[in-house]
């Protein structure tokens, strides 16, 4: 399956659209996603094999002997 791209603009709007008539709960415990499902666009995309995963890494380091 090819990875498909949509706009975050779009995305973005599409959420908003959606969350007013969300079926699941936003950030509720028993929602299948973070965001809910977005009034069900969400599964239909996931349907038509758009997946969105989301995620943030952070690496940190230090030197704590000094020097270079």
């Amino acid at each position: 399956m090819k990875n498909k791209v949509i706009p975050l603009s779009g995305l973005i709007l599409s959420v908003i659209a959606a969350s007013a008539s969300a079926e699941e709960e936003m950030f509720s415990a028993n929602s299948r996603w973070m965001t809910g499902d977005w009034g069900g666009l969400r599964t239909e995309l996931l349907d038509k094999g758009y997946d969105f995963q989301f995620s943030y890494q952070s690496e940190s380091a230090a030197n704590v002997e000094g020097g270079v």
